[in-house]
């Protein structure tokens, strides 16, 4: 008898002990991350978007909300801006695509995570404050990882191929095929191939106005007409600017203004 009593005594106060663990873990857990959004606050052309989990393409607007999934397409005359909730902004230039891969924020502590992923095109990045804590703004490309860290920097994006070159801050410019990475601060410039990434070069002078002004020529409509609004129908002729091209070698090496550039 006693030996019962005893038994049920333990059982008794083990209960105690284990009802608020069962009852604590059938508790939902608090979320740590919330879905940011973007906006599409200037468009020129024609610009389509794929929304996440769809597979049929639909024009984009000025205006439209986008999320995490969902991708960009600027088409032969398409330009846009994308400003996501944060202040981060992307402008796309012609035959660009960019999709969302990743928007989230933690409200409790304001650190986000913004990772985009480009396959082809002329982009520029404008991060709106230096980054904090653990938050994150990436560009991912066939061939290189832009880390940046509160700054403004322009990617040449194409299948074997990817040019980084910085006017304000820096990035970590990686090469996932090999791990390196190196530092590409103000001024400087860096490519990146399918076997690694080049030692950034500066750019000063001549060579430096150049660059930025083909970087910024693709941006722009060559005239007074602002980027959100289409322009008139003019004669039948190509004085649209040119993108910046990039022709990558085997072997990474520092970029020049040729390289940069591209030949018109």
């Amino acid at each position: 008898m006693k030996k019962i009593v005893l038994g049920v005594c333990v059982i008794a106060i083990f209960s105690l002990f284990a009802l608020p663990i069962f009852a604590q873990s059938d508790a939902p857990a608090a979320a740590s991350s919330v879905e940011m959004k973007a906006t599409v606050t200037k468009m020129q052309g024609e610009v389509m978007v794929t929304k996440a989990g769809q597979s049929t393409a639909q024009p984009l607007k000025i205006g439209d909300m986008l999320g995490s999934g969902d991708k960009i397409e600027t088409k032969d005359n398409g330009k846009a801006e994308i400003k996501i909730a944060n202040g981060n902004t992307l402008n796309m230039t012609p035959n660009s695509n960019l999709t969302l891969s990743k928007l989230t924020s933690d409200p409790a502590t304001g650190e986000y995570d913004n990772l985009l992923e480009s396959k082809a095109g002329t982009i520029r990045a404008h991060v709106a404050a230096k980054i904090k804590g653990k938050s994150s703004f990436k560009i991912k490309t066939p061939t290189a990882m832009c880390g940046a860290r509160g700054t403004v920097f322009y990617i040449v994006v194409t299948a074997t191929g990817t040019q980084v070159f910085v006017t304000d801050g820096s990035v970590d410019f990686s090469s996932p095929s090999t791990g390196d990475t190196f530092v590409v601060v103000e001024d400087m410039a860096a490519l990146s191939s399918a076997t690694g990434v080049s030692e950034p070069v500066e750019l000063t002078g001549a060579d430096k106005d150049a660059v930025l002004a083909a970087y910024e020529a693709s941006l722009s409509d060559g005239s007074d007409t602002p980027l959100d609004q289409d322009i008139p129908d003019g004669p039948s002729q190509d004085n649209s600017p040119q993108t910046p091209t990039y022709n990558p070698s085997p072997t990474p090496t520092p970029p020049s203004p040729s390289d940069t550039v591209g030949a018109n």
